[in-house]
């Protein structure tokens, strides 16, 4: 499956990740880099949480995000 993740720049310091599929699915790190492994390390823990729990995987749902000017 493929979920959305959406990173920000952390105001203080490092990244910030959250996938919009999956409630509460958030990470961070020091570096982009590390950030895409510590959000990749929480959606596997996420999704294998839900499975052990017995809850319905959330499927994919958001698909496409831009920025925009305002």
């Amino acid at each position: 499956m493929q979920y959305l993740v959406i990173f920000e720049e952390s105001k203080d310091s490092g990244f910030f990740a959250c996938v919009p599929d999956l409630e509460g699915c958030t990470s961070f790190g020091e570096t982009i880099e590390e950030c895409r492994v510590n959000i990749h390390e929480a959606i596997e823990i996420y999704l294998e949480e839900s499975k052990h729990d017995g809850l319905e995987i959330p499927s994919p749902q958001t698909k496409y995000a831009e920025m925009m000017l305002v």
